[in-house]
């Protein structure tokens, strides 16, 4: 077991990605607005389930809170005073944890303490995840802080992590776009049945 350096968890590194999208696919811009962001948080930490005795998140709220407060920090930060349009939420576990771990730290508890420090409302935001290895891809789905089930993914984000997760570690990821996709004249004119 490595020592803890933040509350009850040992993170290992966090990891930044910033795209900014000028053009859609096929060319189409609108200059007289600023650039899609899309901002990819991620935390690695050593699985706390993997330690002798375990790990219960319900009993360390205070590691929780403090860990979704350091989310909303970042966040901010990267967002630089933009508004946020869209939101998804993913996880890898490494290959000795298994995939509920994942779905316990990045749950409804956590999810809701990100969004209120946000500043945001999501009624319904998927969480992604899955047990991976090193340099393994995720994507995460984007979807409006006011969608509901049927407007499920308006867009979505990949991210790679170089050297993450490793079998003992977990990879706790929240994505943030700062408007909707740039549509040009090749598009779908609605999403309805998807």
């Amino acid at each position: 077991m490595r020592q803890t350096n933040f509350g009850n968890f040992h993170i290992r590194k966090w990891f930044l990605q910033i795209e900014s999208t000028r053009a859609s696919e096929h060319g189409a811009m609108e200059p007289d607005t600023d650039p899609q962001r899309k901002v990819v948080l991620a935390a690695l930490l050593e699985n706390p389930f993997l330690r002798e005795g375990g790990y219960d998140s319900r009993s360390d709220q205070l590691t929780m809170a403090a860990f979704a407060k350091e989310f909303v920090i970042r966040l901010t930060a990267a967002l630089k005073g933009r508004s946020i349009r869209g939101q998804g939420r993913a996880f890898i576990v490494g290959a000795d944890g298994e995939h509920e771990q994942g779905v316990d730290l990045m749950g409804e508890n956590f999810a809701a303490s990100v969004l209120t420090g946000l500043g945001t409302v999501c009624p319904f935001l998927p969480l992604h995840g899955r047990r991976g290895n090193l340099r393994d891809r995720i994507d995460i789905g984007l979807v409006a802080s006011t969608s509901n089930v049927r407007d499920l993914a308006h867009d979505s984000v990949s991210a790679c992590f170089n050297d993450a997760p490793g079998p003992d570690e977990i990879l706790l990821v929240w994505a943030i776009s700062t408007r909707d996709r740039i549509i040009g004249e090749r598009h779908i004119s609605h999403l309805d049945g998807l």
